[in-house]
């Protein structure tokens, strides 16, 4: 299967129509946040590095961003007044949140689309948390908003396509509480839950609910395939 995560704006514009015009079918894993112009976690640290150290290299920002997550999940993520804060910072830095939102990311109009062109739209989560370092109820409250912001955004017509498909963000699902993360997206109806590991797959996958997913630069990596430029 092929599947694209967190929704980006390309993904509507460049990749779906592409699979249509072939009979391709895909599943969009989209971050909800952004359908009310709330950057996802990991977005607001790039902001972050963006305005303080703009001279910094991709793979640099990465590894600090891997760094940050937890910390900034802690500071300013999931938590309502966090959330008040990095809204406050991006008013006072003359950031856009909500426009930055609005150019990078798929809008609910997008979503409507994927839909019409045949693809399946999944959720992954309302703002990509690592859902292994937060308490449950925080994870159950990630997958609860996000089911019911697809619920609503793949309205066609009247009838509502709900979301059966689930994407671990980060791909992480391992952890103490993994058969308690498993019930919380079965108990909201999904039917499947997708993980993401580099090759080769050095942990034992769930066959339901942590299916193994890898990227195309794995997959080129695995059969000594040079990178496309």
């Amino acid at each position: 299967p092929i599947s694209f995560d967190d929704g980006y704006r390309d993904n509507l514009t460049v990749a779906a129509p592409i699979l249509a015009r072939y009979g391709v079918k895909a599943t969009f894993f989209i971050i909800t946040s952004v359908l009310s112009g709330g950057l996802p976690l990991y977005s607001r640290i790039k902001v972050l590095l963006s305005r303080f150290a703009p001279d910094i290299t991709p793979d640099a920002q990465r590894e600090i961003g891997r760094r940050l997550i937890p910390l900034f999940e802690w500071a300013a993520g999931y938590t309502q007044s966090g959330n008040k804060r990095f809204s406050d910072f991006c008013r006072d830095e003359r950031l856009n949140e909500d426009e930055i939102a609005q150019r990078y990311y798929v809008s609910v109009a997008g979503i409507r689309e994927l839909v019409r062109l045949g693809m399946e739209v999944g959720s992954h989560t309302d703002t990509h948390p690592m859902l292994t370092n937060i308490p449950l109820f925080q994870a159950g409250r990630e997958i609860d908003l996000s089911t019911s912001a697809l619920y609503g955004a793949t309205l066609m017509g009247t009838k509502f396509l709900r979301p059966r498909s689930f994407c671990w963000p980060y791909g992480m699902w391992e952890c103490a509480e993994q058969n308690e993360l498993f019930f919380l997206v079965r108990n909201r109806g999904y039917t499947s839950g997708w993980g993401y590991h580099r090759l080769p797959v050095a942990v034992r996958e769930d066959p339901q609910w942590a299916i193994a997913r890898i990227d195309e630069a794995a997959f080129e990596e695995a059969l000594g395939i040079s990178p496309l430029s």
